[in-house]
């Protein structure tokens, strides 16, 4: 792409657009005895209390697979990221292409539920032999059931039991949800920072005016 393309612009010019510029990598331990052991070895003590008590919260995973069980599940993520403030696709853009991903096993809609309701979910990209968070969300109620930590756990052993090298926790967040992401012990592995290519330059100039 570079060599098509050489006078590349550092950088992110829409603010609805997000570049990949790195991993936040939780080690997996591929091949070893014991592997899960040593992945929690690696999460702080406080995120470890937290996963041990989401297990005793009787929680439960389910993955909906079904178009009717994809756009109701999704219905939770559309309403808890807009009410903290966060931009979110909604169903009428991205629902054909989560079902579709799901359903070929390039996606994983890993969800939880406990009394027989929805609590959370995740959205988990299944490519190059990696999971990659994507996005996910929980209810936030009066009684704590860990939610989030049971979650992303089991996203971890899932990771584990495919063999894969590392789960990409991803970057970005809130102070308080890159805390928590850290508490897993992820490490940040850099990559390309994001670049930009004009093609079409009067296009372009066009697109820029009628942008707003």
């Amino acid at each position: 792409m570079r060599s098509n393309f050489p006078n590349g612009k550092k950088g992110l010019i829409f603010k609805y657009v997000t570049g990949l510029s790195a991993f936040r990598s939780v080690n997996l331990f591929p091949g070893s005895s014991d592997t899960y052991e040593k992945v929690r070895e690696n999460y702080k003590s406080a995120t470890r209390g937290d996963v041990n008590k989401a297990q005793r919260m009787r929680n439960k995973l389910y993955f909906p697979t079904s178009a009717f069980e994809i756009k109701e599940d999704y219905a939770l993520i559309e309403l808890n990221l807009e009410n903290q403030g966060y931009g979110v696709r909604s169903w009428q853009d991205f629902g054909p292409t989560l079902i579709s991903m799901i359903q070929n096993g390039q996606c994983l809609f890993i969800c939880c539920e406990n009394e027989m309701t929805l609590k959370g979910g995740l959205i988990i990209f299944d490519v190059g032999q990696k999971l990659h968070y994507i996005m996910g969300a929980t209810l936030r109620e009066k009684k704590v059931l860990m939610v989030g930590h049971f979650l992303q756990d089991q996203v971890i052993r899932i990771g584990i039991e495919k063999g894969y090298d590392f789960y990409d926790i991803s970057m970005g967040g809130s102070p308080g949800v890159l805390k928590f992401k850290e508490g897993f012990g992820g490490e940040v592995i850099g990559g390309m920072e994001p670049t930009y290519w004009v093609v079409k330059t009067l296009q372009f100039a066009a697109f820029q005016r009628l942008k707003p």
